[in-house]
């Protein structure tokens, strides 16, 4: 390239900057638009190395990209670096490299084209930055964005939605099939959701649960919007968000404080009978004590110290039930290990055989649906223990009693039922206080209101729960539902 075509072509690309190399890359001729774009001249170039002014991250990039192939004659691709001005500070430039052959006996030159592109790369790494830290606290977050094309009604995920539902990129779905991943009624609300923003250009935030590609049970938030045009909805996006942690943190929150109410009402309960039947016998003996001090008959002293005796003993009672009801209320130590109901059931009927002979009971069993099961064996001895005594006690006086104990399943959970012909109660009228503590409901019948409380505790306390279905007169049945083992 002679100098006047060189001079020439730079007078029409005054804004570029065109340089001659040498082979290594030396400059041999350069561009005036040099002094504007990096502040030298082109004499204070000349016999420069580009390589001097390139920013050390960036040349291994130029000499594989752009120089070893302009050297070799090949077609290089433009290329993107950082060079350094005259004022220390960096400007981004786009070069094209190409070889020029010598005339005679000149050797090759190479021929470099060069455009400031600093705005744009610039923008493109913020661009990417932005989008690292978006990914990050996506990742961080687990949340993704998904996008409806309305017209195809095709969806596009962002790789944090494919990962929450546990399916590779880049399969498409299409709305209906994207919907499937909701079971049940959560389904049915987030195809009104979609309807409603569809048609009525409504915004939706919901949390439901969620069922991925592999079967896992998550709990997902999805929030949209709409993308209008001339008033019709052409665009359905928004984000989608892994809330499974949170949910599960709210629900043992929601299990803490119901837990926390109950304990509080058998608190209170707990203080009442505490206050009516502790203060009452202590009121006993404080009189049969001032009595006997009183008294100088030597008889009389003696059938005073006889009924102190026995409202000691009624208070030694009532204390061990308290007990029992606190141990109850504290399962921080009861430990699970194999049981079987058949052999709990023979102990507790060997500890009721007097009772079991007075009354002329007959009690039956059917475990064939389960038997042995993880569970606390005092917490099970205690459960028949109770129910069994309570189906003796209100045995009906009309007729022979029999008593029915019987395992069985309700969906997965393990279930047991004790089933009596006995005197039944009105549910209806007694059933919201047939577990609360200090209860009775037969007057004629001796009883402390414990035991069932205590029952309902244990089976509680274990992640159990039970329930009563009664017919007056006729009998009564207790159902036990147990937890999944």
């Amino acid at each position: 390239m002679s100098p006047e075509t060189f001079d020439a072509l730079c007078l029409d690309h005054s804004s570029e900057l065109f340089c001659l190399h040498e082979l290594t890359g030396k400059y041999v001729r350069v561009s005036k638009s040099s002094l504007a774009l990096l502040g030298y001249t082109p004499a204070e170039l000349l016999g420069k190395n580009p390589y001097d002014f390139f920013h050390p991250d960036d040349c291994e990039l130029i000499e594989q990209t752009g120089h070893r192939p302009a050297v070799a004659g090949k077609e290089a691709e433009p290329v993107e670096y950082r060079f350094r001005k005259k004022s220390g500070e960096y400007l981004w430039l786009r070069s094209l490299t190409t070889r020029l052959p010598g005339k005679g006996s000149q050797s090759p030159y190479l021929f470099s084209r060069s455009k400031d592109v600093t705005e744009i790369a610039t923008a493109q790494a913020d661009h990417r930055m932005n989008q690292r830290l978006f990914d990050e606290v996506g990742r961080l977050a687990r949340i993704g964005t998904w996008e409806v094309d309305m017209a195809t009604m095709t969806t596009r995920w962002s790789p944090m939605t494919y990962a929450i539902h546990e399916v590779d990129a880049p399969e498409v779905f299409d709305v209906d099939h994207a919907i499937d991943f909701y079971p049940g009624e959560g389904r049915q609300k987030i195809l009104r959701c979609v309807q409603e923003a569809i048609e009525q250009a409504a915004p939706f935030d919901v949390t439901l649960p969620f069922v991925t590609a592999r079967g896992n049970a998550r709990w997902v938030r999805s929030a949209g919007s709409v993308e209008l045009r001339f008033g019709k909805t052409v665009r359905l996006y928004g984000i989608f968000q892994d809330v499974t942690p949170a949910m599960e943190y709210q629900q043992s929150l929601e299990k803490m404080i119901a837990e926390l109410t109950t304990q509080k009402q058998q608190l209170q309960e707990f203080n009442r009978i505490m206050s009516h039947n502790v203060r009452s016998p202590l009121a006993n003996q404080l009189m049969l004590i001032d009595l006997m001090e009183s008294s100088s008959d030597e008889a009389e002293k003696t059938e005073l110290l006889t009924n102190l005796r026995a409202v000691t003993t009624s208070l030694l009672d009532l204390s061990d039930n308290l007990v029992r009801i606190i141990e109850a209320n504290t399962p921080l130590g009861v430990q699970t290990e194999p049981v079987s109901v058949s052999e709990i059931l023979r102990r507790v009927l060997t500890l009721l055989d007097a009772e079991v002979k007075q009354v002329g009971a007959r009690v039956e069993s059917d475990l064939t649906a389960w038997d042995e099961f993880p569970y606390s064996p005092i917490y099970l001895e205690s459960i028949l223990l109770n129910l069994l005594s309570n189906a003796l006690r209100y045995a009906h006086p009309a007729r022979p009693l029999r008593i029915d104990v019987r395992t069985g399943w309700q969906d997965t959970h393990r279930t047991l039922t004790v089933r009596d012909n006995g005197r039944g109660l009105d549910l209806d009228r007694y059933g919201d206080k047939l577990f609360k503590l200090g209860q009775t409901f037969h007057r004629d019948t001796p009883g402390k209101g414990m035991g069932l409380f205590m029952t309902k505790t244990q089976i509680e306390a274990l992640g159990g729960r039970i329930g009563a279905e009664s017919i007056p007169g006729e009998g009564i049945t207790f159902a036990v539902q147990f937890t999944t083992n």
